[in-house]
C-alpha cells in the first residue's frame, strides 16, 4: 500500500503539486504551476494530461475506456515503451512494448525550479517481475519538466555486468480536433515499414497525412517531425 500522506510530506511542493489517489486506486502526481496543469501516474511513470494555460484544452488524448488495472497499460497519455518497442524481436510471447509502462515506478525527487516550472523525477529498476522477461539489472529515470512546454529526458543507466541492447519510445497519445484536418511533416523522402501491409518497405513523398489507417515505422528520422 502506498501513503499518500507520506508522499505528500516528502515531495509535496506547496501550492504547486500534490499526490491524489486516481482512478483504480493509482496515486497521481497533479501539478498545477504558472504556466501548465499536468497529471501523472506513478503507475506506469506515465504522464496522463497536459495543458499549458495559454492553450483551451489539454494536448495529449485520454481514452474514456482506458483500463486502470494493476498488470494492465493505460491506454493515454505519455506511455513509456522500454526495454523494446512494439514485439521484441526474439520472442513474440513477451509483452509489447515492453513491461515498466504496467508497473509501479517509485518518486525520486520533486523540485519548483527557479522559473516556477515544476521537475518530477520517477524511477524503476529491476526486479523479479522484469528478470523472468529480460535477464539485465538495469535502472531507468524519467525526468518530467512542467512548464510552457512539456520536457521529458528518458535515462537508461546499465547496473548489470553484462551488456544489453534496448529500444524505447514515449508513446505519445496527442489530442487533435479533427483528424482530416493534420499533416506530419518531416518524414519526406524517408523510406518506412508498413505493419498495416506485413512490414513491406515504402518511400514518404510528401507529407504525411491521416487518410485511413496508419501504423509504420519511420527509418533514419534525423530532422524534427512536427504534427
Amino acid at each position: 500500500m502506498i501513503d499518500i500522506d507520506k508522499l505528500n510530506n516528502d515531495f509535496g511542493i506547496a501550492d504547486q503539486l500534490r499526490f491524489v489517489k486516481g482512478e483504480g486506486g493509482f496515486v497521481m502526481i497533479e501539478v498545477d504551476n504558472d504556466y501548465a496543469t499536468a497529471v501523472i501516474s506513478t503507475y506506469s511513470g506515465q504522464i496522463m494530461a497536459y495543458q499549458p494555460k495559454t492553450e483551451a484544452k489539454p494536448l495529449l488524448f485520454l481514452s474514456d475506456l482506458a483500463i486502470y488495472e494493476s498488470g494492465k497499460a493505460i491506454r493515454g497519455g505519455l506511455p513509456i515503451c522500454w526495454p523494446w518497442f512494439a514485439e521484441d524481436i526474439k520472442s513474440k510471447d513477451l509483452p509489447a512494448h515492453g513491461f515498466v509502462r504496467d508497473q509501479q515506478w517509485q518518486v525520486v525527487k520533486t523540485q519548483k525550479q527557479d522559473d516556477g516550472s515544476t521537475k518530477v523525477t520517477l524511477e524503476i529498476s529491476n526486479n523479479q517481475y522484469s528478470m523472468k522477461l529480460w535477464p539485465y539489472k538495469f535502472k531507468l529515470q524519467i525526468e518530467i519538466t512542467i512548464s510552457s512546454i512539456l520536457t521529458v529526458v528518458l535515462t537508461t543507466n546499465n547496473v548489470d555486468e553484462k551488456s544489453f541492447t534496448i529500444s524505447q519510445a514515449l508513446h505519445s497519445y496527442l489530442a487533435v480536433g479533427d483528424v482530416n484536418q493534420i499533416e506530419v511533416t518531416g518524414l519526406d523522402g524517408l523510406c518506412y515499414l508498413d505493419k498495416t501491409a506485413d512490414f513491406t518497405e515504402r518511400n514518404q513523398r510528401s507529407n504525411v497525412v491521416i487518410d485511413g489507417i496508419i501504423d509504420r515505422i519511420y527509418q533514419d528520422v534525423e530532422s524534427d517531425v512536427l504534427l
